[in-house]
């Protein structure tokens, strides 16, 4: 359900010790006290849910940042893979330089 209903739950189990320590008849204490039982089960049901519910996301979270870990993971050896391949081509070019190079002296000669 709700935090909101955890706290009036909480509130309602306060006022209701409050109540049973100013309450001299014992029987009206004792019904107070079962009605305070019933009113902490329920709150120990919501917190329970709460609880639940907060761990899903949590769950759901850490699995969604396990999958953004991941594509980023992905995406550094894609990148590191593509400079890989540009400093190939770049020696390459440098290779082919060369031998324009040396060819434009091989040209020159003759």
């Amino acid at each position: 359900m709700s935090l909101q209903l955890i706290a009036e739950l909480n509130q309602a189990c306060d006022e209701i010790n409050h109540l049973i320590v100013i309450t001299p008849d014992a029987g009206v204490r004792a019904g107070l006290q079962t009605k305070r039982s019933e009113l902490l089960l329920l709150l120990d049901d919501e917190i329970m849910q709460q609880v639940a519910e907060s761990s899903q996301e949590f769950r759901d979270a850490m699995s969604a940042l396990r999958e953004s870990t991941s594509r980023a993971q992905e995406a550094r050896r894609e990148l590191e893979e593509d400079a890989a391949k540009i400093e190939k081509a770049a020696e390459t070019v440098e290779k082919v330089a060369d031998v324009l190079a040396k060819l434009g002296q091989v040209v020159a000669l003759v």
